[in-house]
């Protein structure tokens, strides 16, 4: 098994490819990772779409840590045209919720650690900002 795909199978996220990988010192690792989707639901009128126009800019995403190692995805979403209403979309992956600059996972644990940890401590050990801290809770806190 190569690297990539080792690195790919720990990460554990479906429908994605790493592409390469490169530690940063010893405090970080980044990921490019690549979507493995074939087809994707456009928004608009909700029909199975084929046609990959191109790759959007890459986008950082925060994920869980890997070997004691912050874990920086970078990722660069399918653009999409639709045959039925010809609109173009990004495609919307199940590991993030759109918009957002963290996995879902990585907002989960998070907020559980809001719940033993003071909103501070998380802020400064994760790199964030209070106010990050604070919003992930939030929006966690209304989904349950």
């Amino acid at each position: 098994m190569k690297e990539s795909e080792l690195i790919g199978t720990l990460l554990g996220l479906p429908q994605i490819r790493v592409t390469q990988y490169r530690m940063v010192g010893t405090t970080r690792i980044e990921i490019s990772i690549e979507s493995t989707a074939e087809v994707a639901v456009c928004p608009t009128c909700g029909k199975v779409s084929e046609q990959v126009l191109r790759q959007d800019e890459a986008q950082a995403i925060r994920d869980l840590r890997m070997w004691n190692r912050k874990c920086l995805l970078r990722y660069r979403p399918q653009r999409y045209r639709c045959q039925q209403c010809q609109d173009s979309f990004t495609e919307q992956v199940v590991w993030r919720n759109a918009g957002r600059s963290y996995t879902q996972r990585y907002e989960q644990w998070i907020a559980g650690r809001v719940r033993r940890e003071p909103i501070s401590h998380i802020a400064q050990a994760e790199g964030i900002s209070e106010e990050t801290v604070q919003g992930i809770f939030e929006r966690m806190a209304k989904k349950n």
